[in-house]
């Protein structure tokens, strides 16, 4: 059976929650990490960025991913959208983890492999455009006063979810 687990990340910002998906990626055994649209990456051979903010981009993630940095496939992508339209003409399950109207709790959800997992913006979550594409859109529920956990926290919550359950 085809148990195959990718990771879309859409306009992450924070480096140290980079870092920690390529972490988190490693354990979880994900196929493919796409970083796409403003998530930062790490160097790349000719890389388009100037020096000084490819350097630091690469330092910041790779400190953050320890050994997760090389075992990881990744690729960026411009378009998360594009890439979601590519992967479902594959077969492969949409999962959007974000807070909506519709979301079902991420323990309650039936999910079908091959699947990605797409997590978003640390405060702005993901397009509609992306969650209108998405077979299904997850959520965790907050039991406190906070309104959400970390984008990369999440992604671990569901993550493991999925792998074990």
């Amino acid at each position: 059976m085809n148990q195959e687990i990718y990771v879309i990340c859409n306009n992450i910002r924070s480096l140290i929650n980079v870092g920690t998906i390529f972490r988190t990626c490693d354990a979880l055994g994900v196929k493919k990490l796409y970083l796409c649209g403003l998530t930062g990456y790490p160097k790349l051979p000719d890389d388009p960025r100037r020096f000084e903010v490819s350097d630091r981009a690469d330092k910041i993630i790779k400190k953050t991913a320890l050994e997760g940095y090389a075992n990881v496939a990744w690729e960026c992508q411009e378009s998360a959208l594009e890439l979601i339209k590519k992967l479902k003409t594959q077969d492969v399950s949409i999962i959007a983890l974000e807070q909506t109207t519709k979301s079902l709790n991420y323990i309650e959800a039936n999910y079908k492999f091959p699947l990605a997992i797409v997590i978003g913006h640390e405060r702005e979550g993901l397009d509609q455009e992306i969650i209108d594409q998405s077979d299904l859109v997850v959520e965790i529920p907050m039991l406190g006063k906070g309104k959400s956990l970390n984008v990369a926290t999440s992604l671990g919550i569901l993550g493991y979810r999925i792998r074990y359950k």
